[in-house]
């Protein structure tokens, strides 16, 4: 019995972690995305603006899930939070091909 507690309790504990890394990795990103949309010239955020509008959308309803604190907003949110690294990561790409600033180069 005590192993078993023991594994839920670590199980829960990883899901917890990988959750806060997901949401900080996604805050990051999403930062320096929006830098580099910022630094792009005006006919350059014309192409890239879509990705960029999802992007934010994305994160935004990732946040309110967030707020609400309950499992499956939790686990929605989380999937929110991933699709904002990956949609983030394509506006940097964009960025670097349009000639945005070193803040479109991901380290």
């Amino acid at each position: 019995m005590n192993k078993f507690l023991v594994i839920i309790l670590l199980s829960f504990f990883c899901t917890n972690t990988s959750y806060a890394t997901d949401k900080i990795n996604a805050e990051k990103l999403i930062f320096k995305a929006q830098d580099c949309f910022n630094s792009l010239s005006s006919d350059a955020q014309e192409k890239v603006v879509q990705v960029w509008n999802k992007t934010a959308t994305l994160w935004n309803e990732g946040v309110e899930l967030d707020k609400k604190g309950d499992t499956t907003s939790k686990s929605l949110a989380k999937i929110n939070f991933i699709n904002v690294q990956i949609w983030s990561k394509a506006v940097l790409k964009q960025g670097v091909l349009y000639g945005g600033s070193q803040d479109c180069i991901l380290n």
